[in-house]
């Protein structure tokens, strides 16, 4: 269904009495003209990476500065000369010198935005004055004018001194100057709202459901006053057949976000609804509002409203108040039924109004509220999810920065991550992130402009589970084992107890610098990677040098270097603090372990017993301490047995394709295993490439591990030795010859142990290999068969970036491919490729936490 309707060249007001204007400015046919000459505007589109301006002529920015905003100050100027009898009467005789006054502030303000006038400080009695004349005492001087200015600055300072002439009056203080058009947005679209009212009586509690009412609330975002009728066939269709909207959604997290609300907590049951437009949009909020509550999503949704008139369109408290009364006492049953229920939800406090807070209609994107507003950020940070809506609340959630459209969305929100967060917008300004290059370069072809058409929409999410729980767990986990073996660690590293106290103590600043989105500082250690390591964080932009801006896989493995940093600059250098926790996850394995050697020491060379073993190994990849901050994982069962008790969840099965890699060559090769957990998932890599070196497969298996303890339960070379010589102790004549087997087979070369590489250990995705290491590229090229184990490893193939669940496996490995390469992985994070079409939608209406729960398995392999 091709989106028709509502423009986004109309939005925000310009169409202040009603009227469309849906001319569409082609913005690439620019002309260098005396307005331009006298206001160093440059015909050039907005550099990446930097603020929206309106001194690019080739951007929106400086459209709506030029064409949009001049409107709506002079569709203000019109209301206000129009209806002047009836605010005089509504306001009083004293009004209309007031009226007057206020009229000519406008004619002025017009005048300062028409000739790029610097801001001016506020002078009267604005109960936010303080914080805007600070902020603008700050701007730099060839920052602080209308078309020098970041475009959200200019525009927020413009609507922020509208209303200031309103509420510095004494007998207008109470005068929305856009009220009349918010209020005609409601009820010029009866039908419209009749139509969704029907539509959503009778929901299911599922995935495919809430998809539909998210939909449904995304595409009401382009009513943003656009009341005319090709807007209201448009929201009609959007009912008719919801799914047929889904190709202009380029990037669509809904499968997160219901995870998220569906998941119970007994904490954080409340959802913040940040609100955007009045109107239609409204009216669509509370129904998306109404199904969280009624399917028991969450307890409340807070709305939160502009502190005052704003941006034309935008909510505020006595909207909410006049939007609900309105539907209460409409003469459709139906409306005012629903209408009723909203005012009792609000009542009982399943609706509140968020307490008003300034913050909101401030110039500051949203990345410094911790400073800015505190209280606002602690009571967002207690929130089960953060919904933001429309164009504005994301370009302050990105600092109305151009970034590359690809960009991660972590990075672009600037450490701004109280809790989990949504954005749900129409895409009507050229600040985005976090699409895919396939979908940009396919935009870009169509339509060069298709950022500014109001066509497209997203869905986008972000998580905050893994750095303000689970690491800052991991963390204080470190720090507690310092202090439970503080003893020993003095007898065997000859450091003093206050040695072991101020090195918990550095770990637990590191947990507190995780926590307050610390800056990642250079690594003033002296190791064979520091080099590396400060060079790769030097290549970082400053702005994204923090735990919460950066990428996440960067961020985790930079934390992973500094616990070890932290330890080599101590007495306690060379100690492995994950260590005990290793040996533990082995020695609580043995029963599992020895039911997998006594099932293989009859193995025959065949696709079937090949196939087996793979698989084995592969659900040994469940027991991965670093996802339970360290809490042991215990195999159960016979391993053979869950094989086939396992096959549905085994949802991509290459292990054919493995087979036929290795069975129809000479068997001189040398297989390559790049390592994921020690304990049992290490003991099926060992039974693996016993069985391959047995069978003639491969001369050699090399065994790839960390230089460094990482990730927590990741293979170092001491477990590796540890490995086999716990092996070779055991009383179980199986594993006892096992583990000579392997030992003998090491001496001999057949089993081998990789040079220590801190490529493994690197922030380095593995399609960077062959330019950060050519070496170990070239070593790899030279294998037969290159087998990557869990997760961590899997991030790196596919870059830790959200691909399409279809998106074929080769085409995410971005030309990483030195030889035949698979990953055996089961599903612990949610980053996946390679799927089925339609099995991702399959899994998350069976358990939206598919994803997450280590129950499903793949086996995706790409040939040279």
């Amino acid at each position: 269904m091709q989106p028709e309707g509502a423009e986004s060249f109309a939005q925000d007001g310009v169409s202040l009495a009603g009227k469309n204007t849906n001319e569409s400015p082609n913005l690439m046919k620019v002309f260098k003209n005396d307005f331009d000459a006298k206001y160093n505007i440059v015909d050039m589109q907005t550099p990446l990476n930097a603020f929206m301006s309106g001194q690019y002529k080739r951007s929106y920015a400086y459209y709506t500065l030029r064409n949009r905003l001049p409107v709506v100050l002079t569709r203000v100027l019109d209301t206000l000369t129009k209806e002047k009898s009836q605010i005089v009467e509504k306001f009083g005789e004293n009004a209309r010198d007031e009226l007057k006054i206020i009229i000519g502030m406008i004619s002025r303000l017009k005048y300062e935005l028409q000739t790029d006038k610097a801001f001016h400080q506020f002078k009267g009695d604005e109960p936010d004055r303080e914080l805007w004349n600070n902020f603008i005492s700050q701007l730099p001087s060839e920052a602080s004018t209308f078309y020098r200015a970041c475009w959200m600055h200019a525009e927020c300072y413009m609507y922020r001194k509208l209303h200031s002439f309103v509420e510095n009056s004494i007998f207008l203080k109470q005068l929305d100057l856009f009220a009349n058009v918010k209020q005609h947005a409601l009820t010029s679209c009866q039908n419209d709202i009749l139509a969704l009212a029907k539509y959503t009586r009778r929901t299911e509690n599922n995935l495919e459901m809430f998809s539909e009412i998210l939909k449904i609330s995304l595409w009401s975002n382009r009513n943003d006053l656009s009341a005319d009728e090709r807007a209201r066939q448009f929201n009609i269709k959007v009912l008719d057949d919801v799914n047929a909207t889904e190709e202009y959604i380029i990037d669509n997290h809904t499968a997160e976000i219901w995870k998220c609300l569906s998941t119970k907590r007994p904490t954080r049951q409340h959802v913040d609804f940040v609100l955007d437009n009045a109107g239609y949009e409204l009216f669509a909020d509370f129904i998306l509002a109404e199904y969280i509550i009624e399917k028991g999503l969450a307890s409340k949704v807070r709305f939160h409203v502009k502190a005052h008139p704003w941006y034309v369109s935008d909510v505020t408290e006595r909207d909410v108040r006049w939007t609900l009364e309105y539907l209460s006492k409409h003469t459709d049953y139906i409306i005012s039924l629903l209408g009723n229920k909203f005012l009792e939800f609000l009542a009982e406090g399943k609706f509140e109004i968020a307490q008003t807070s300034h913050f909101w209609t401030s110039p500051y994107a949203f990345q410094h509220m911790r400073s800015m507003s505190p209280q606002l950020y602690k009571t967002l940070s207690q929130s089960k999810l953060i919904i933001f809506k429309g164009d504005l609340n994301y370009r302050k959630l990105l600092s109305d920065v151009c970034w590359d459209a690809t960009q991660e969305i972590r990075t672009c929100l600037g450490g701004f991550v109280p809790s989990n967060l949504c954005a749900i917008r129409t895409i009507k300004a050229e600040v985005i992130c976090g699409i895919s290059e396939k979908i940009c370069a396919e935009l870009n072809g169509k339509d060069p402009q298709w950022m500014l058409t109001g066509h497209y929409g997203l869905i986008q999410s972000f998580a905050y589970f893994t750095f303000r729980k689970r690491l800052p767990a991991t963390l204080f986990a470190v720090a507690k084992t310092l202090a439970d073996e503080k003893a020993e660690l003095v007898a065997i590293f000859g450091a003093t107890g206050v040695d072991v106290e101020h090195t918990a103590l550095f770990i637990l600043d590191l947990r507190a610098k995780v926590l307050t989105n610390g800056p990642l500082m250079p690594f003033p250690d002296n190791e064979e990677d520091t080099a590396e390591w400060n060079e790769f964080l030097g290549q970082v932009p400053q702005k994204e040098r923090k735990y919460f801006n950066t990428c996440w896989l960067y961020a985790e493995c930079y934390l992973y270097r500094k616990i070890w940093s932290i330890f080599q600059r101590s007495p306690l250098a060379g100690f492995d603090y994950f260590g005990k926790q290793k040996r533990t996850a082995a020695q609580v394995s043995l029963v599992a372990m020895k039911a997998l050697v006594g099932g293989t020491r009859k193995n025959e060379r065949n696709a079937e017993t090949f196939q087996q073993l793979v698989k084995a190994n592969l659900w040994g990849n469940r027991c991965d301490l670093s996802i339970t901050s360290g809490d042991q994982v215990e195999p159960s069962g016979n391993a053979f047995e869950q094989v086939a008790e396992l096959e549905p969840k085994l949802i991509v099965d290459k292990s054919l394709d493995m087979w036929q890699s290795l069975n129809g060559y000479d068997g001189q090769g040398t297989v390559e295993i790049i390592c994921d957990n020690a304990g049992y998932e290490l003991f099926t890599d060992f039974i693996l490439a016993e069985y391959i070196i047995d069978k003639g497969l491969a001369r050699k298996v090399r065994f790839n591990v960390k230089a460094i303890p990482w990730f927590i339960s990741d293979v170092t070379a001491t477990d590796f030795q540890w490995m086999m010589d716990f092996l070779k102790d055991q009383e179980d004549a199986q594993l006892k010859e096992l583990g000579q087997k392997l030992q003998r087979y090491s001496q001999e070369g057949k089993i081998d142990l990789d040079p220590l590489e801190y490529f493994w250990t690197s922030p380095y995705e593995f399609y960077q290999m062959a330019l950060a290491q050519p070496e170990l590229y070239e070593r790899l090229s030279q294998a037969q068969l290159v087998i990557f184990k869990g997760d961590l490893n899997y991030r790196k193939l596919l870059g830790d970036y959200n691909w399409k669940y279809t998106e074929s496996f080769e085409s995410c490995l971005r030309g990483f491919r030195p030889t035949n390469v698979v990953t055996l992985r089961t599903v612990k994070a949610d980053l996946i490729c390679g799927l089925p079409e339609g099995l991702a939608e399959q899994l998350f209406a069976t358990n939206k936490d598919w994803m997450l729960t280590g129950e499903y398995g793949i086996i995706q392999f790409a040939s040279k």
